[in-house]
């Protein structure tokens, strides 16, 4: 076992979006096919810039917040209790037009 508390971890920059922090749980190479599990706060008035990953599926649970998410082109609202599922080559990304931080926790599935 291995425990990790997320209040302790560094925040790091996103890699497509400088200005989004996340907090890395698990890296790549620390369970099989798991390319990252971490934890993102978009602040309010924020977005993560429409990206897509053609060698993996990802897995988005929303915690608090409230905000959208683009996916190809469809945009829906996203708020607590919210799980998304993107498959590979979908182009996605977040907006928080809530007054609070989206807080997002995130998985990759390598394909």
């Amino acid at each position: 076992m291995r425990r990790v508390e997320i209040d302790s971890l560094v925040a790091e920059p996103l890699n497509h979006d400088a200005g989004i922090t996340k907090q890395v749980i698990f890296r790549n190479g620390s369970v099989p096919h798991l390319t990252q599990l971490a934890q993102a706060r978009i602040p309010p008035g924020s977005r993560v810039t429409a990206h897509k990953h053609s060698d993996m599926h990802e897995i988005f649970i929303i915690l608090s917040g409230q905000g959208r998410v683009r996916c190809d082109d469809t945009v829906q609202p996203v708020g607590p209790g919210t799980c998304l599922r993107i498959e590979p080559g979908e182009r996605h990304g977040f907006e928080n037009d809530g007054s609070e931080d989206l807080v997002v926790v995130y998985f990759g599935i390598a394909e």
